[in-house]
């Protein structure tokens, strides 16, 4: 992650242990992620259990990265302000 702003410098890491509370956000996001997955999986495809946790393994490892990032946006937009 970048140490500051392209556009308007403002310092990412604002203090140590800033983006703790990003993991209660990423938990949310991929709580419902794998939940749509699950629910998908089984009323649509009729999936086995089984199979089900390859799937929602597979999906997890996939979003991870997207997930950590958007939580992390979120969390510093939530204490951040930002003017136009």
């Amino acid at each position: 992650m970048p140490e500051r702003c392209s556009v308007c410098q403002q310092k990412f890491d604002i203090e140590p242990g800033f983006y703790w509370g990003a993991m209660y956000v990423a938990y949310m996001l991929s709580s419902g992620v794998l939940l749509a997955t699950a629910g998908i999986s089984i009323l649509v495809f009729k999936m086995p259990v089984f199979y089900l946790w390859f799937a929602l393994g597979f999906v997890g490892l996939l979003f991870l990265p997207y997930i950590a990032r958007l939580a992390r946006s979120i969390w510093i937009h939530i204490f951040v302000s930002y003017r136009d």
